[in-house]
């Protein structure tokens, strides 16, 4: 049984630099003790690594990424272009140094390794991925559970279904966890559908409402609707790279 934690982590503490420019970042224990100078460009938010301690994604001062544990010690080397905070699951993405994505474990080290050109964050246990032929769902070991087929996909939402784009420059539509298509492609663009079970699509130019059989809530009409209750990731650094942008609007 994973152990829990047994002290909090350490609070991130912004600093100047020393010429008075740029922000640096130092880690201080809940006692006040320095755990960490100020030597990092960016820290994430601490995550419970199962062990009793925490993991955070950081960043050096030249802007290389990596993972720290909560004594301030680098897990995983500073050697990456990106770290991006961990989910719930316990995973974090990354990209390697040949641009390539992939997803580290609480230890700092890959669970799914950097053989993706795109991935996106895990939402009720899968996560949008793409290899050269095209975008698929991978699960938490990295296996692809909706085969790469789609132009574009968005994440699943509670009530397990996802976005798609069908092909590139192709008409949006809607799948069921088992890759089936539920809500036929009939739009320009498609977005998650959020908890009361609307999601906003786009016909030519304008946006309108559609429920979870495809009937219009309400007929395109606005120039923009914006996803209800999503949940976005925010980048380690933001200096970062710019993680891919997931979904089919």
């Amino acid at each position: 049984m994973p152990s829990s934690t047994t002290a909090p982590p350490p609070y991130v503490v912004p600093c100047a630099g020393p010429d008075g420019s740029g922000t640096r970042y130092a880690l201080v224990g809940a006692d006040g003790q320095l755990v960490r100078a100020p030597e990092l460009s960016a820290v994430g938010a601490f995550h419970p690594d199962g062990r009793g301690g925490f993991v955070a994604p950081a960043a050096d001062l030249e802007g290389r990424c990596g993972y720290l544990d909560h004594r301030g010690a680098w897990l995983a080397e500073p050697e990456l272009p990106y770290t991006e905070m961990f989910e719930d699951d316990g995973l974090s993405r990354f990209q390697a140094q040949d641009g390539r994505w992939g997803y580290a474990g609480t230890d700092g080290t890959p669970v799914i390794p950097a053989t993706l050109t795109e991935a996106h964050v895990f939402r009720h246990g899968l996560a949008a991925a793409r290899t050269e032929d095209g975008t698929g769902y991978i699960d938490a070991t990295g296996r692809f559970v909706i085969r790469p087929q789609h132009a574009a996909a968005g994440p699943f939402a509670p009530n397990g279904l996802a976005g798609v784009r069908m092909a590139d420059g192709g008409l949006c539509g809607y799948i069921d966890r088992t890759g089936r298509t539920v809500i036929e492609p009939r739009f320009d663009g498609a977005r998650p559908f959020g908890p009361d079970g609307a999601a906003p699509v786009r016909v030519g130019d304008l946006w309108g409402l559609i429920d979870e059989k495809g009937n219009w809530i309400v007929e395109p009409s606005f120039r923009m609707f914006n996803p209800f209750a999503a949940k976005t990731a925010s980048p380690t650094s933001s200096a970062a790279p710019s993680a891919p942008t997931s979904g089919a609007s």
